[in-house]
């Protein structure tokens, strides 16, 4: 009772040492659940066609322990995380 889970996602590995072709990739971090964060959020999120591969850098939520606010910040960063080309 009480447990939800999120839908299932997948990823893929980036090319190997030995590809040169490159790859694009988006990288991100440093962010709470502000306006300021919502809005970074959503111009990433227009900017994802292409992009094979997602880094998050560190410094997430900033919850201090209150779990609706690490549920906001999932909410907030899924659509980058999980749909990846």
């Amino acid at each position: 009772e009480g447990s939800t889970f999120s839908d299932t996602f997948s990823f893929a590995a980036p090319p190997s040492k030995d590809d040169d072709s490159g790859f694009s990739f988006l990288t991100f971090g440093d962010m709470g659940v502000t306006a300021a964060a919502q809005v970074a959020t959503a111009n990433m999120a227009k900017d994802l066609e292409g992009r094979e591969f997602v880094f998050h850098n560190g410094d997430i939520s900033y919850a201090r322990g209150e779990d609706d606010v690490w549920d906001q910040w999932f909410d907030q960063v899924q659509p980058l995380q999980a749909n990846s080309a």
